[in-house]
Parts: structure tokens; sequence; C-alpha cells
């Protein structure tokens, strides 16, 4: 509110995209600010759960090849009459965890970081349902913007970098129009670094030097960087990239004959499979409740709500995992225990939650 009302004496030199956002607000009457902000946060943190449901519906599901219920399209989605479940799973484990609710409903700046990244996220997964290559460019474009905007996108850099190739191939990324493109709109977005400079050279009550306004940003954003090396910091890091390994492996020993053929050797093969998904399920429901490893409980500079948001779309992930299990043909003998142990969980979670929080 502060920051909006125009009371801080220090300039302002990061955030970019939250200070373009809320500008609007100063011509607000200052009574009114308060509120407006608050309202404007909730329908942030509304958008980002609506994202979030899209993406965890546009996430692969290839465990059942032979499902009579997927979509004419060249990559499978969730299309079963229990579609609507996973989505909701993951929207109630984020939009009822402390942290993400806290600044939800209270105007802090972060969401606006979470709906950029949710929005970029979700269109790598557009195109990798559409194949066009239009969605490339605007996650290029928003992924840069928020970059300028949170360290923490700085982090994930590599990641989202590493994700094209995979989507779309090697050889078609490997295309100079296609790379001229992406890297146009990608600095277009990171421009972002140059608006908050030039507004405070330009300050007439006290201008700045633009250099020296870059500067101070960038340092920053590298200083909490350098922060972020210690040990304990690293395990939060190796916890927020392990759900990236679990969404970008296709598990092919659940669609395909090849390899062991022998009964064991199949049973083995799949069992890893429903294993790990068991496991990264339970983490996420973990994770949520903020165990000692969470952010919150790190004392970190700032709440990283896109831990808890990646994490709520592995719960989705797998809980869409777990109730086609029934659709496959070699585990008919199981198909009830993991629909029944997901409905049960889509029943305690925001019991579990609404009592903790």
């Amino acid at each position: 509110v502060a920051r909006v009302s125009g009371w801080l004496w220090r300039p302002e030199l990061d955030h970019p995209l939250t200070s373009l956002i809320l500008f609007p607000f100063r011509f607000l009457p200052e009574g009114w600010i308060p509120l407006a902000l608050n309202l404007f946060t909730a329908v942030c943190a509304a958008l980002v759960l609506v994202l979030l449901a899209r993406t965890v519906a546009l996430l692969r599901y290839d465990i059942t090849p032979h499902d009579p219920l997927r979509k004419r399209k060249p990559v499978v989605i969730l299309s079963t009459p229990t579609a609507w479940i996973p989505p909701l799973m993951a929207c109630l484990v984020c939009g009822l965890q402390l942290s993400f609710w806290e600044h939800a409903t209270s105007a802090t700046g972060a969401m606006i970081d979470v709906l950029a990244f949710a929005y970029a996220f979700r269109c790598l997964l557009e195109f990798r349902y559409t194949r066009s290559d239009a969605w490339l460019y605007r996650a290029a474009f928003v992924f840069g913007v928020v970059m300028t905007n949170s360290w923490l996108m700085v982090g994930y850099f590599p990641v989202f970098l590493a994700a094209i190739p995979w989507l779309k191939g090697v050889r078609r990324f490997l295309n100079y129009p296609f790379l001229l493109r992406m890297g146009l709109w990608g600095l277009a977005g990171l421009a972002f670094y140059l608006l908050l400079p030039a507004v405070q050279r330009l300050s007439p009550t006290h201008p700045m030097e633009f250099w020296q306004a870059l500067k101070a940003h960038l340092k920053d954003q590298k200083d909490t960087l350098v922060a972020m090396r210690s040990p304990g910091h690293l395990v939060l890091d190796l916890t927020a990239l392990l759900p990236f390994l679990l969404l970008a492996v296709r598990w092919r020993s659940l669609t395909t004959q090849r390899g062991d053929d022998t009964k064991f050797g199949r049973f083995l093969t799949r069992g890893t499979g429903h294993v790990a998904h068991g496991l990264f399920f339970l983490s996420s429901l973990w994770i949520t409740l903020n165990p000692v490893f969470s952010p919150r409980n790190f004392g970190l500079d700032g709440p990283m709500l896109t831990y808890y948001y990646i994490w709520s779309l592995v719960c989705g992930y797998c809980a869409g995992y777990f109730l086609l299990l029934r659709f496959h043909r070699s585990l008919r003998s199981l198909n009830r225990f993991p629909a029944i142990s997901v409905y049960s969980v889509l029943c305690l979670v925001p019991v579990v939650l609404v009592a903790r929080n």
C-alpha cells in the first residue's frame, strides 16, 4: 500500500512487472487502495487456480494406449469420466495451502509472479497439444518478463530452456527462423529490466542514473541467488526440481510390451512406475502441510509460491495417473484400490487443510 500510494522515499528499482500492473491503483482515493489491492490479488489467485486446472488437464497421460475415451489429437490428454478430479485435487491442494492463501488474500505482489509463471507453464503444454509455435513465443515473452520481476524465475530459466527442445524436438528446435523469433520474444520480455531505471532517470523529484539503477537491480538478484547456495537451500532446490523429472519422463513400461517379456519382468517395471508416482503423490500432500524443509519454515526472502504451485501440479497429475489405472487391461484386478484411494484423498484434503490452517 505504501509503495502504490507513493509514500516510500527509496526509489523503485525491482519488480518492474508489479509496478506496471499496480500503477493504475495510484489514481484511486487513498482510503480505497488497500481494499482494491486485496481484491485484485484475490482475482489473480483465482486465475492462478484456473491456469492450474487447465495445465493439469493438458499433462500427458500415456498409460492407457487402448483407452477408447482418448481424444483424437497428436497427444493424449485426460478424457475419462473422472477427468474433473485431478484438476480439482490440484486446485484444492494449492488454494488451501497456508502460504498461498495468505498471499491470495493480502496484497504482497507475490501472486503476480505466480500468475505469470503459471501462464508460461500452460503455454508450453498448449504447444504440446496444438503444435502451434505461437504458444512458445508467448511463453518466451512471459517468462522473460517474470524473470525481471523475480529472482526465483532466473533459477528456473535452465529448466524452461531445456523444456523447449524436449517438447518441440531437437531438429525443429535448431531452426534458425524459430530460434530468432524465440530470442526476440525473450529479449522483449527481458526489456522490462529497463523500465524502472528509465522511470527513475526521468523522475522530476529524485532522478537517478540509468545504469546505476539497472546495476542495482541486477546485483540484488545476483546476491539473492548466491545466498541460495547453502546446503539447506540446495535441498529445497532439489525438491523443487524433482517434479519436472516426473512430468518429463514417459513411462513406456505401462504402454508397451517391449523389453523383458516375462511376467515377473513386466510386473517389476510397472511396479517401479507405480511406486514412483505413489511417492510423489504422498510427497505433494506432505509438502502442502508445510514440513520442516518447506520454504515456509526456511525463512527465505519471499514465499516461493511457485514451489507450492509445482507440487500441486504433481498432485493433480498423480491423481490422474492412478485414476487411469482402472482402464489398463493388465491391471483389472487392482483397478478399484487406486481409484478409491484418490476419492478418499479428495474428500480428506479440504477437511485436513481447513482444520490445520
